[in-house]
C-alpha cells in the first residue's frame, strides 16, 4: 500500500469522525442553551418553539451518532 492510499483511508475514517464529533458539540452546546430557557405563560408559541427546539436537537444526537456508525463501517471496509 502506498503513503497516498494509507492517506486516503485515514482522512475515509477521519471525516466521518470529525463531522460527528462537531454535530455532537453543537447538539451539547445547543441544549445546554435551550434547557435553561424557561417556559413563559400566554406565550404558547414561543414555548412551542423551545420544544420544538430540544426535539431537534434529538436529531442532532441522533445524526452524530450516525457519523460515528459511518467511520466504523469505513474502518472494516465498507
Amino acid at each position: 500500500m502506498t503513503s497516498v492510499s494509507k492517506g486516503g483511508s485515514l482522512l475515509k475514517v477521519a471525516w466521518p469522525l470529525l463531522l460527528g464529533a462537531g454535530e455532537y458539540l453543537v447538539s451539547r452546546y445547543m441544549r445546554s442553551f435551550w434547557e435553561q430557557k424557561a417556559k413563559i405563560p400566554l406565550l404558547d408559541e414561543y414555548n412551542a418553539a423551545v420544544s420544538d427546539t430540544i426535539s431537534v436537537i434529538g436529531y442532532l444526537d441522533v445524526l452524530a451518532f450516525g457519523w460515528g456508525v459511518v467511520a466504523v463501517l469505513k474502518l472494516v471496509g465498507f
